[in-house]
């Protein structure tokens, strides 16, 4: 066995980067809350107290200082998964997005290299 090659290779199509990015989504008329873990130029996993369920077309809006305008991304939910903690049902889902538009480009590439510093409140570099 090669000591420098992983046990488990990841099978996505594309890889994820680490996000934590809050942001809103709509489904059905209703906007919701919700944060995104990780993100990829292919889909996204988000943190929500609403849950749509899988299959369900949702339209997820970003706004970071890290952009110069808001990211509007459709997507379809594949996957979803709730747990109880102490404060009370936490949830999860996944989302395959429909397209790669520029912006999710320019927003991956900046969260991988790290330049992802400017906080909430703070002017972005120009």
């Amino acid at each position: 066995m090669d000591p420098h090659k992983p046990l488990v290779q990841d099978r996505r199509a594309a890889a994820r980067v680490n996000a934590h990015l809050v942001c809103q989504f709509s489904f059905q008329k209703h906007d919701y809350e919700a944060m995104i873990k990780d993100i990829s130029l292919k889909g996204a996993f988000l943190w929500s107290a609403f849950m749509p369920p899988v299959g369900s077309n949702v339209v997820i809006t970003v706004q970071t200082p890290l952009l110069a305008s808001p990211l509007v991304l459709e997507a379809t939910v594949v996957r979803t998964d709730c747990s109880l903690n102490e404060r009370g049902t936490a949830g999860s889902f996944a989302v395959i997005f429909n397209s790669s538009p520029l912006g999710l480009v320019k927003l991956i590439s900046l969260l991988a290299s790290g330049s992802a510093t400017t906080k909430p409140g703070q002017p972005r570099d120009a």
